[in-house]
């Protein structure tokens, strides 16, 4: 067997670009160890273990860095997704934005990568950060490729409108990642149940389960599911093969990123509100800068304390900035 550098660089990149895939995660059995056989996403295989501790671990490395690569990589898209997943609030905006501008500024479009745009959504959503992910979304906006069709699916769960999902993933490439194509598949149920239409959502599981049979890259896809999706999955898993219900089962209780950005997701209004009241302006004055009136300043004040579980401005504050919602 060859040793050289070379050999060895080319066996990383290509171990790497399956794991990305998920071709080396469709196997039947949910707990059967993969060989790292150092892939750079092998943190992607510690999450759809369940093992977030062990994903952050291995990105550690990547996460202690100040800025971000100067490559076109993976890399960084898969130091923030990993995060987003795992440990979001440990996230940084500038850091995100950071990466999102180096990434713009290295290709000839002046776009960011799609995997760094959606990874960065993701991340946005799961902190509730509507400025942010708004600022980002127009990039998004035409892009008809696997990443760009998730990261613009991804806001309108987060903070936009559900129903536009499946318009979103109408055209969702049949050639994508089949790690992507189950993400994608939960996404759309997601919206299902958000339309209060269970029958479907529950279908959308089951048509990605009987065209991949592959518990490891359904375990990682429901990581971006609703708690609601999930219970739905364990209120029906009794007709399901034991493979899926055993996934579903091991979902419960999971920390899921697109439902932790529910507690707080303060509309555009909101976070301009939100803004006047970090300025120090009085509730009459920041009325009169948006032209509305007191009592619908009032009652977005309230709207504001409720979803980030204060009570009062200065707690208020101290969650926003906590939260890089300012």
């Amino acid at each position: 067997m060859p040793t050289d550098l070379l050999y060895m660089m080319e066996r990383v990149s290509l171990t790497t670009e399956m794991d990305l895939a998920g071709l080396r995660s469709m196997t039947p059995n949910l707990f059967e160890r993969i060989e790292s056989n150092h892939s750079q996403a092998e943190a992607l295989l510690h999450l759809e273990n369940g093992k977030l501790y062990e994903a952050i671990e291995f990105m550690t490395p990547l996460l202690a860095r100040d800025e971000p690569t100067m490559s076109r990589s993976a890399i960084d898209a898969l130091v923030i997704l990993v995060q987003a997943l795992a440990e979001p609030e440990a996230l940084k905006r500038h850091v995100i934005e950071a990466t999102l501008q180096r990434s713009a500024e290295l290709w000839q479009d002046g776009e960011p990568s799609g995997f760094v745009l959606w990874a960065s959504m993701v991340a946005f959503v799961a902190q509730g950060n509507l400025v942010a992910a708004t600022r980002w979304r127009e990039h998004a906006a035409g892009r008809s490729d696997e990443f760009g069709l998730l990261a613009r699916a991804t806001f309108e769960l987060g903070f936009g409108d559900a129903t536009r999902v499946h318009e979103v993933l109408v055209h969702y490439p049949k050639d994508a990642f089949v790690r992507l194509t189950h993400v994608a598949s939960v996404l759309r149920a997601v919206a299902w149940l958000y339309r209060e239409n269970e029958e479907r959502a529950l279908l959308e599981i089951e048509a990605i389960w009987r065209e991949h049979t592959a518990p490891k890259l359904m375990f990682f896809a429901l990581l971006f599911a609703s708690t609601e999706l999930v219970e739905c999955l364990l209120d029906a898993s009794e007709k399901y093969s034991w493979r899926l219900a055993e996934v579903i089962d091991r979902a419960r209780g999971m920390r899921l990123p697109l439902m932790r950005a529910q507690r707080y997701p303060l509309t555009e209004s909101e976070c301009a509100v939100l803004r006047g009241i970090y300025d120090g302006l009085t509730n009459q004055a920041i009325a009169e800068e948006r032209f509305v009136t007191l009592g619908t300043v009032r009652s977005q004040i309230k709207s504001i304390y409720r979803k980030l579980n204060v009570s009062g401005r200065e707690e208020a504050i101290a969650v926003a900035l906590r939260r890089e919602l300012l």
